[in-house]
C-alpha cells in the first residue's frame, strides 16, 4: 500500500499531463486526502483477509501432520488460486470493454462535421455592461473593437457572436410564424451576430443572403436560420420571405423577415446533432444576453494564432482600456472541450484497463509458476516414463488459457450489463459491441499465452531425475 501510495504521486503528475489541461468541466486530477485513506485501508483490510485463512490453517496443523498435508494444501491452493485468477481477469475484461467503447467513441466524434472550419481561427469574449447604456451604445464599443482587431497583421475576417457553437449555451427562443398564429410557440436557438459571422466561421449559403452591415436599427428586422430550422418548421421549403415573432408574447416587438438559410451547426455539442438556429443582427436585437451585451469574437488568420493573442489584447487596451477581454484561445480549443468528457473518461478508462490488464498477467504468471514447481515431481516422473516436453508445453498452457477464459466469458457478461452505466458518453457505437468485444478477446488471450509462456518452458526442462528425492 505504501509503494503504491509512492508511486500515484507520479502518477497523478503523468495523468495531469496525458490531459493536457482538456479536463471536463469541474474535474480536477489531485490526491484526495480521503481517497488515499480509503485507499490505504481497504488495502491494510484486503491483505489481513487473503492472509488469515493461510494462518489459521497452519496454526492449527501439527507438526507431524505438517508434512503429510503440504501436497493436499498445495492441491487446495492450486484450485482456489485459478478461481481468483478468473475473477480478476473477469474485472479486467470489464474495465478493457469499457476503455474499448470509450475508445471508438472518440474515433466517431473526431469524425463528426461540427459544421464549421475551426482552423486558423482565434477566440476571444468582450462584454460591455448593459446597465447604464442602450443596444446601440454596444454595437458603437463592438465595432471598435471589430475595427481594431479587423486590422492586425495577418487577420483576414472578423466576426462576433452572443454565444460560440459548442459552448456549453441553451439560450433559446420561443418565437412564431406568422403563417401559423394558431399552433404553439416554437422552439430554436437565437443567436445574435455582427456582420461577417456566417462567413467568418465557414457556414455555407444554402438559400436566401446572409445578414449585413446595412441590418441596422432603420432597416427592415431580418433573420436567418439554419438548415434543421428551415427543412423542421417549414416542410415546404419556404423559409425564406416567411415572417416570425421572435417574441410572440410581446407584441410591440417587430415581426421579423426570414432573408437566407445556412449550413447547420454543432451548438451543444459534438455528437449532439444539429440544432434549430435563428440567427439576428446585432443593431436588431431586442435583448442582451443573461444581463450584458457580451459578445464573442472570430479572428480568422492566415499568420500565428500564438501571437494573435497578445496583439489582439493591446490592440483592445488601447482602444477601450475599460473593456475586459476573456476566455481568449483557438477556436480549435472551444472544439476540443466538447470532447472533453468522453476524453477524460476514456483516458482513466485506459490506465485502469492496462493497470488491471498487467496485474491479470502476473495473476496468470505467478499461478501458473506456482503449479509447475508444486508438480515439478509429477511432471519428472512423467518425463522419464517417457513423456514429451512439448507435452508439458501444452499442458500448461492449456491451464493458462482455461483461466484466462473462464474469466474473458465471466467479463463479457458482466460487461454486457455494467456498460449501460456509460452508455449516456457513447456514440457511434453500441454498448454491446462485436467489433470491441472480439478485440478484446483477442488481446486477453494473446496476453494469457504470453504469461503462461515462462511456467510452460519451466515445465519443459524439468529434469526427469532430479524432482524424484523431492519428497523423500
Amino acid at each position: 500500500g505504501s509503494v503504491g501510495l509512492l508511486l500515484a504521486i507520479p502518477g497523478v503528475a503523468g495523468i495531469q499531463s496525458l490531459m493536457g489541461g482538456r479536463l471536463s468541466y469541474g474535474l480536477t486530477v489531485e490526491l484526495d486526502p480521503a481517497v488515499v485513506a480509503y485507499t490505504l485501508l481497504a488495502t491494510a483490510l484486503a491483505g489481513i483477509g487473503f492472509g488469515i485463512l493461510p494462518a489459521l490453517r497452519a496454526s492449527g496443523a501439527s507438526t507431524s501432520t505438517a508434512t503429510r498435508s503440504r501436497s493436499s494444501s498445495g492441491r487446495r491452493l492450486s484450485r482456489l488460486g485459478p478461481a481468483l485468477i478468473a475473477g480478476q481477469t473477469a474485472l479486467a475484461v470489464v474495465i478493457l470493454v469499457g476503455a474499448g467503447l470509450l475508445g471508438r467513441t472518440m474515433v466517431a466524434l473526431q469524425a463528426v462535421d461540427s459544421g464549421f472550419s475551426p482552423e486558423g481561427a482565434l477566440t476571444f469574449r468582450v462584454a460591455p455592461p448593459q446597465e447604464g447604456i442602450e443596444r446601440d451604445e454596444a454595437a458603437v464599443i463592438l465595432d471598435e473593437v471589430r475595427s481594431r482587431v479587423s486590422k492586425l497583421p495577418g487577420v483576414t475576417s472578423v466576426a462576433a457572436v452572443n454565444r460560440l457553437p459548442m459552448s456549453g449555451a441553451w439560450w433559446g427562443s420561443s418565437w412564431t410564424n406568422r403563417a401559423r398564429l394558431g399552433d404553439p410557440p416554437l422552439r430554436a436557438f437565437a443567436r445574435v451576430v455582427m456582420p461577417g459571422y456566417s462567413n467568418t466561421l465557414g457556414l455555407p449559403l444554402l438559400e436566401g443572403r446572409f445578414l449585413n452591415s446595412t441590418d441596422d436599427a432603420s432597416a427592415e428586422p431580418v433573420a436567418i436560420v439554419s438548415a434543421t430550422a428551415a427543412a423542421r418548421y417549414w416542410p415546404a421549403g419556404d423559409a425564406v420571405g416567411s415572417t416570425i415573432s421572435l417574441n410572440p408574447e410581446n407584441p410591440a416587438v417587430p415581426w421579423v423577415r426570414v432573408v437566407g438559410v445556412v449550413g447547420d451547426v454543432e451548438e451543444t455539442g459534438l455528437g449532439e446533432g444539429p440544432a434549430a438556429t435563428v440567427y439576428t443582427p446585432f443593431r436588431q436585437a431586442v435583448f442582451g444576453h443573461f444581463g450584458d451585451w457580451g459578445m464573442d469574437f472570430i479572428l480568422r488568420t492566415e499568420g500565428n494564432l500564438e501571437a494573435l493573442a497578445p496583439a489582439a489584447r493591446e490592440a483592445l487596451g488601447d482602444a477601450v482600456p475599460s473593456l475586459p477581454i476573456f476566455q481568449i484561445g483557438s477556436l480549435e480549443e472551444r472544439l476540443a472541450k466538447g470532447l472533453a468528457p468522453p476524453r477524460t473518461l476514456g483516458l482513466l478508462m485506459t490506465l485502469f484497463a492496462a493497470i488491471a490488464l498487467f496485474l491479470a498477467a502476473v495473476g496468470v504468471y505467478g499461478s501458473l509458476s506456482y503449479r509447475v514447481a508444486v508438480r515439478t515431481p509429477e511432471i519428472g516422473v512423467r518425463l522419464a516414463m517417457g513423456a514429451r516436453p512439448w507435452e508439458m508445453v501444452g499442458g500448461v498452457l492449456g491451464q493458462g488459457l482455461f483461466m484466462a477464459s473462464v474469466g474473458l466469458v465471466t467479463g463479457l457478461i458482466l460487461a454486457a450489463g455494467a456498460t449501460r452505466s456509460v452508455e449516456g458518453f457513447l456514440f457511434g457505437v453500441a454498448p454491446v459491441d462485436p467489433v470491441t468485444y472480439v478485440g478484446i478477446a483477442v488481446l486477453l488471450v494473446g496476453v494469457a499465452l504470453l504469461a503462461s509462456g515462462i511456467p510452460a518452458w519451466r515445465a519443459a526442462r524439468v529434469d526427469p531425475v532430479e524432482p524424484t528425492f523431492y519428497e523423500a
